[in-house]
């Protein structure tokens, strides 16, 4: 992600129970040393990108880390926590701090993850995947999310 400043902003998935960030000034040659930011998160694949129009981040990911906590141990969960719920937050301040995550899917049957977002007619389009637990029927889910839903 490009950030005003003309850094880049890499978000990592990590083992730790937080997603952690590098930056670059130099177009992605070199990178700071990675450090977790206050995002909590399995390992699981977190999207981000910008807000047309605002300049407000948009992050999608999973934020529910099981730290060790069997009553929040589900089946399959072998990433540090579920991949369940899916949730979005929104950074006024490019992604020092974050809104209070917003589900987008909760049923904790099923995983969430591999998101893709672009925007259209003011909604966030989004594309992951959706696979039931105890089932082989994994399948892409499309849904698409009025902007304004976020800032709500």
């Amino acid at each position: 992600m490009e950030l005003k400043d003309g850094r880049l902003l890499q978000i990592i998935r990590t083992q730790t129970g937080y997603m952690w960030e590098s930056f670059s000034r130099d177009g992605g040659d070199t990178w700071t040393d990675a450090k977790p930011t206050t995002v909590e998160a399995p390992e699981a694949p977190s999207t981000i990108t910008r807000i047309p129009g605002t300049g407000e981040l948009l992050l999608v990911w999973n934020p529910n880390v099981a730290w060790g906590n069997p009553e929040k141990t589900v089946v399959g969960a072998n990433h540090g926590g579920p991949r369940t719920p899916l949730a979005a937050a929104i950074s006024r301040d490019e992604g020092r701090t974050w809104s209070p995550p917003k589900l987008i899917e909760s049923d904790p049957n099923v995983t969430y993850a591999y998101t893709s977002i672009t925007f259209h007619d003011g909604r966030a389009l989004l594309t992951y995947y959706w696979f039931p637990l105890k089932t082989s029927d994994l399948s892409l889910k499309f849904k698409s999310i009025p902007l304004q839903w976020f800032r709500e």
